[in-house]
């Protein structure tokens, strides 16, 4: 899912998601988002990513974080 700030990942995982992957185009607000999920204390369950697309309407990515099932 998108992320900005991470607020979305952050309310899924306390309402029952067992593990999130954030995917954000903007570095600046990756960044941020890393912030609010170790701020929050669900870096285990929240994986961050900034993703950029190559061309408008395209994203092609590889997800390499390892997340281990719980």
């Amino acid at each position: 899912m998108g992320t900005s700030v991470d607020d979305s990942a952050i309310y899924f995982v306390l309402y029952g998601a067992r593990r999130f992957i954030a995917l954000g185009p903007l570095p600046n607000a990756t960044n941020c988002a890393e912030e609010n999920v170790n701020i929050s204390g669900l870096a285990e369950r929240i994986k961050t990513a900034n993703a950029v697309p190559r061309r408008p309407g395209c994203l092609r990515c590889r997800v390499t974080i390892l997340m281990t099932p719980q």
